[in-house]
């Protein structure tokens, strides 16, 4: 039941030497896993790891995005690897090298519009939020929401406000 392309070793399902491993490891709780596998020696912190891209090309437009893995840590270090993991895209009206628009580092910052995130959830830009209809709860403090109401617009944040109480707080209310 294995298929390979310049394999010997079929302890995978199929493969494609050195870039593509498809298989299942052992164990009920191992799913299916497709490991592009870069094994060329000593690797160093920001080699690329390896990259997925979709392309499409009709002769007239040619668009790509990419998820790429980058290399956070050198090997050899005693570090498990550390990665870091970028999401690119191409505008749409060019053909050109996919720039990276999120990245997830390895202490799992996120950022958005910069590559060196230094909190849990950076945005380089404007961050749109809409109305939460949802009751303020434990759950939900620290959620910002925008609103209006007649002639009015708030932004609100959901708060604790007693040991056991939340509510929506009025953050600024605008009149028109």
């Amino acid at each position: 039941g294995s298929v390979g392309i310049n394999v010997t070793d079929f302890t995978t399902l199929f493969g494609v030497v050195p870039d593509l491993r498809v298989g299942s490891r052992s164990g009920v709780n191992n799913p299916g896993v497709i490991d592009i596998l870069r094994k060329d020696g000593v690797v160093v912190a920001g080699d690329i790891a390896g990259v997925l891209q979709f392309s499409v090309d009709d002769d007239n437009n040619y668009a790509v995005a990419q998820i790429e893995t980058e290399s956070a840590t050198t090997s050899g270090t005693g570090n498990s690897g550390g990665g870091i993991l970028k999401f690119k895209t191409t505008p749409a009206t060019s053909g050109g090298t996919p720039t990276e628009r999120l990245r997830i580092d390895e202490t799992g910052n996120v950022g958005i519009g910069t590559t060196n995130p230094q909190s849990k959830l950076q945005v380089n830009g404007a961050v749109q939020v809409a109305n939460d209809t949802a009751t303020a709860s434990a759950s939900k403090v620290g959620a910002l929401r925008y609103r209006t109401s007649g002639n009015n617009s708030y932004v609100d944040m959901c708060m604790q406000t007693d040991a056991s109480t939340y509510a929506w707080v009025n953050i600024v209310q605008n009149s028109w």
